[in-house]
């Protein structure tokens, strides 16, 4: 399986605790129905769809000394993903990210940063040369990456530009609630992605626009060459120069647990790009990737073959 990204992201456990109708006040108590953890993290939850379609990647990130971070080190190499980036802390505990989901799917989440708090510049330069040995680079997460400054990104972006990589970037939700100051960082770096990857409520808090092409139009003036929108329910909308804006319908399906949606879709989008295909096909493959993860009750990926036939539905 060759490497064909290197994927910058959080390498942490993540507990699901399911079936919860409220949150609790504070000092009280609430029942959830499930509960279940798995070893992953935003850059694992890309690189695993796509080791199970024969794509490998590179993870470069940290995580502890402890069980959690072993945990998260076996699952890699079960999937036959390289850990060859991946640093061990000293003095940090593995991250947990809990994940609260009601029953009508709905999601609210609590991090404890731990080693991926520790990922910095120094560790992503110390192993560039993964970078170097890839045509596409995904940075997934990257408000959850404090680590590293706004100064740290953008001279890890010039030199990835440089090495003519492809850059794609998917910030997540931030954490700060989109601070001006914040805003202007994102939009500094836009000329230096080549995909940008928002969902909805992130696109629409940095472009301060509602409708996802006035979201799109506003990405391409602060310098963005292709934009690629997830829209939940509604599917994706994407902007590329050769194809202008497309717009692709979401599978129709049960949704079970719509946690790493996102990542799914991603690693959709990074499959469409390592074999060529144009936007359409790309915002297909993402959908259709994405969609039957949700509706899994497992949180199994699809084969090959079946997400072959999903794309064309």
């Amino acid at each position: 399986m060759n490497e064909e990204v290197t994927i910058i992201g959080t390498l942490n456990s993540e507990l699901f605790l399911s079936g919860i109708d409220r949150l609790p006040e504070w000092g009280k108590q609430v029942h959830a129905k499930g509960i279940r953890r798995v070893a992953a993290g935003s850059g694992p939850r890309v690189a695993f769809p796509l080791a199970l379609l024969g794509t490998g990647s590179y993870l470069v990130g940290k995580v502890g000394r402890d069980e959690y971070g072993q945990e998260i080190l076996k699952s890699l190499k079960d999937h036959g993903i390289s850990s060859g980036g991946i640093e061990i802390a000293d003095t940090s505990e593995t991250g947990m990210c809990v994940i609260l989901t009601r029953g009508d799917g709905a999601r609210a989440f609590t991090a404890f940063l731990g080693s991926v708090g520790e990922t910095d510049e120094q560790l992503i330069m110390n192993h560039f040369d993964l970078i170097k040995k890839t045509r596409y680079m995904l940075i997934t997460g990257y408000f959850n990456l404090p680590g590293i400054d706004f100064g740290g990104w953008k001279r890890l972006l010039d030199r990835a530009c440089s090495e003519e990589k492809h850059i794609l970037l998917d910030t997540g939700w931030d954490v700060g609630n989109w601070s001006d100051a914040t805003k202007g960082e994102i939009l500094q770096l836009l000329p230096m992605v080549t995909t940008f990857l928002p969902n909805r409520e992130e696109a629409g808090a940095l472009s301060e626009k509602s409708e996802p092409e006035y979201m799109i139009r506003f990405f391409l003036d602060a310098g963005a060459r292709e934009v690629i929108i997830k829209l939940d329910r509604d599917g994706s909308i994407g902007y590329s120069p050769e194809e202008g804006i497309v717009e692709k319908k979401p599978l129709d399906v049960n949704v079970y647990d719509t946690t790493a949606a996102g990542e799914a879709f991603n690693a959709g989008i990074l499959l469409g790009l390592i074999n060529k295909w144009s936007l359409e096909k790309r915002l297909a493959c993402g959908n259709a990737l994405a969609g039957l993860f949700i509706s899994s009750p497992d949180g199994t990926y699809p084969s090959l073959k079946e997400l072959e036939q999903h794309m064309e539905e």
